[in-house]
């Protein structure tokens, strides 16, 4: 069975801070509205698998390597 994550959990695996999770969340919605790691909710609440943890990684290091 897939273990799903919240927004908390996901910061605590960046190593980042809860709000700033979340204004990195809003800017990766921006530029990749498309992403189904991104647009997972169960109800109101957008949820993370271990998978879509690992995509959002990548898309971090995307988004900095495109902005250099």
């Amino acid at each position: 069975m897939t273990r799903l994550h919240n927004i908390k959990h996901l910061s605590e695996r960046l190593e980042i801070h809860y709000k700033t999770c979340c204004r990195n969340l809003k800017q990766l919605k921006s530029k990749f509205p498309n992403e189904d790691a991104l647009n997972t909710y169960v109800g109101r609440q957008q949820r993370f698998t271990d998978e879509h943890i690992e995509r959002i990684i990548k898309l971090c290091s995307r988004q900095k390597e495109d902005q250099m």
